[in-house]
């Protein structure tokens, strides 16, 4: 899988998918990118393999508000902020 890691340090991200299938990620993940965000994927494990597309991360809430609704603006469904982990 040719994916960005998730950066280090934390920050607030815009999620904006999950999928079972790490290319269906990755397309909407590039489809993202070429529009100007920076959209990562990652994978982590519910009892199977799932693979989270985000957007960012941001300095703060605010900004990833306002990422959201950029993101809405292109017609992407359901966007929401996901906190900094502790």
């Amino acid at each position: 899988m040719a994916s960005s890691a998730l950066p280090a340090g934390g920050g607030y991200f815009v999620q904006v998918g999950v999928f079972s299938n790490a290319a269906s990620a990755e397309r909407v993940a590039r489809r993202l990118r070429e529009q100007g965000f920076t959209a990562v994927v990652s994978r982590y494990s519910s009892g199977q393999q799932m693979y989270r597309v985000r957007v960012g991360p941001q300095a703060d809430r605010a900004a990833a508000r306002q990422v959201a609704d950029r993101l809405e603006a292109i017609g992407q469904k359901s966007p929401f902020i996901v906190a900094p982990d502790p």
